[in-house]
């Protein structure tokens, strides 16, 4: 497993929502969502990055078991 990161599987059973961990994880006061634009910029571009590379390649397989995030996004 790759250090640092979680299973969304196993990030949602604990935390519930991916806003729930990365608040938990990376706290703002007065930022949008609670949440340090950092982390939150991070999150989006690794998620746009996942789907269209996932999809030029044809990736299946796809499941939150084999879905890492973390703390940072």
């Amino acid at each position: 497993m790759i250090e640092e990161c979680l299973p969304l599987a196993e990030l949602l059973a604990t935390d519930g929502t991916i806003h729930n961990f990365l608040k938990k994880h990376a706290p703002m006061e007065g930022a949008v969502y609670g949440i340090s634009p950092e982390v939150i910029d991070n999150y989006i571009k690794s998620c746009a990055g996942y789907c269209v590379v996932t999809y030029l390649l044809g990736v299946g397989d796809r499941h939150l078991d084999n879905l890492l995030l973390t703390k940072n996004g």
